[in-house]
């Protein structure tokens, strides 16, 4: 299903996004952050998305990106961890495993987790505003993301949960998003 793979590069894509997007900005001093029914619009060549997602983040250790188009079925999800990135395809029960090192060879500029949670956090929002455009290159694909953020929960407790992976299919990243 192609498109289910368009939209997986899309969901590595905006967890990712934000690498070079907040320089020079303040650093939040939260220690976690919630999103819920955040609004993307994306762009990536000639198509363009749609799409409902939660988003949440433990500072210094974990973010995650769960896409939710349809009747709030979640179909991808990305998971990261200081380490590395894991990609979740939930329709078709497969996975891949991204060290940032792996990552790196291919976006420019470089990931790391801190950028993914100033995604979370709304760090690239200024005073007011709701809504966050991100700019992005990834080979030759040309990515800008609209993230509407409806409200941003601060420091709400929260539980690390990693996806139970045991009854999916770990797959090279290549695979994953073909």
């Amino acid at each position: 299903m192609k498109h289910v793979s368009h939209i997986l590069c899309i969901v590595l894509a905006v967890l990712l996004a934000s690498c070079g997007a907040q320089k020079g900005m303040k650093k939040p001093k939260h220690l976690t952050a919630e999103v819920k029914k955040a609004q993307l619009h994306i762009e990536m060549d000639d198509k363009q998305y749609d799409l409902t997602a939660s988003m949440q983040t433990v500072a210094n250790s974990y973010a995650v990106l769960s896409i939710t188009p349809l009747l709030g079925i979640e179909m991808a999800r990305v998971e990261a961890m200081k380490d590395s990135v894991w990609v979740i395809d939930k329709i078709h029960r497969k996975y891949a495993v991204v060290p940032y090192g792996q990552l790196n060879l291919v976006l420019t500029p470089n990931v790391h987790l801190r950028n993914l949670e100033d995604i979370v956090m709304g760090t690239g929002l200024k005073e007011g505003e709701k809504t966050q455009t991100l700019r992005y290159k990834a080979l030759t694909h040309t990515i800008k993301v609209n993230i509407t953020y409806p409200t941003i929960i601060y420091d709400k407790p929260m539980t690390i949960r990693h996806q139970d992976l045991s009854r999916y299919q770990r797959v090279p990243i290549q695979k994953l998003l073909d």
